[in-house]
Parts: C-alpha cells; structure tokens; sequence
C-alpha cells in the first residue's frame, strides 16, 4: 500500500522475507541482494483483491504470510477451487504472457514479495528447474479450475473474460 511506516517496508525486513520464499525461486545467497533492491513487500487485508483476473501480470508474487483464495468469476459470483499459500506462487501468466484465468483474494492478512516480471525471466533463464516447476504449477491451477467448474456443471465459457 505505499506505506513507509509498515515494518514490511523496511530493508531488513523485506531482506529477510526474501530469504524465507528464496527456496520458491531457487534464489541462491547471491541472488538474494541483486533481487533486493527491485523486490517489494506487500500486505493485503481479509477480502482484498491481490491478482484481478483478465490481465496479464507484470511481476510474480510469492506469499510469505497467510492465506489467499483463487477463485473463477461466474456471473455475481466467484467459485473458490484452490488457495494459496506461504512460498506459493501468485501471478504465474506473467511468464507466459497471458492473462489471468482467477481472481487471487486475501483470505486473511497476506504478506507477498513481488518480483518485477524482468527479475523472474532472468532467473527462469538460469535454472531450467524453476521454468518447470512454473509450468506445473500453472497446469496444476488449471486443472483444479476446470475440475471445480466440472464438479457444479459449469462450462469454461461461463467464466468472466475480462
């Protein structure tokens, strides 16, 4: 929220941080002080929205604290199929390029590093690893969606697309 008073926004706290999700973006020790000076911490309250769906993400969060739900937007309503959560990852598309398919909601007070979106395609660069535990992940989301949409009967082209 811009707030330089937070405790999240001092460097030793984002330092650390940093450190605790490093293992989410194979983040060796060195790694850790160049991502230091363009990572951001961000806390978001119960019911705020993190990650809007239709847009496409220009930076990568990983969740430090708490709780968030992923959520498809179906006419007035939003369908929960997943939440995530400390070291997880929120705004996957950015490295592909495309839009978001859910709505990310703190579920309760949710403490995420953001990566910019130039950070993280240099780090998927050098480690063909974390390209494919990305991609997993991402079809992981995508299957939990389309198997919570199978389960009430809804069809993909019901969902919102923004």
């Amino acid at each position: 929220d811009g707030d330089g008073t937070d405790p999240i926004a001092e460097p030793a706290a984002l330092a650390a941080a940093l450190r605790g999700i490093a293992p989410t973006l194979q983040l060796r020790e060195e790694d850790v002080d160049s991502v230091l000076s363009i990572a951001r911490a961000q806390r978001y309250g119960i019911g705020e929205i993190v990650q809007k769906m239709g847009v496409v993400p220009d930076q990568v969060s990983v969740v430090v604290s708490g709780r968030a739900v992923m959520a498809l937007e179906v006419g007035d309503d939003r369908i929960e199929f997943a939440t995530v959560e400390r070291g997880e990852l929120i705004g996957h598309t950015a490295l592909t390029r495309e839009k978001t398919r859910a709505v990310v909601v703190a579920q309760e007070i949710l403490t995420v590093v953001t990566v910019p979106l130039a950070a993280v395609d240099a780090l998927v660069r050098s480690r063909p690893t974390l390209a494919g535990e990305v991609g997993r992940s991402l079809e992981l989301r995508t299957r939990q969606a389309d198997e919570k949409l199978a389960e009430l009967g809804i069809t993909r082209t019901a969902v919102h697309r923004n």
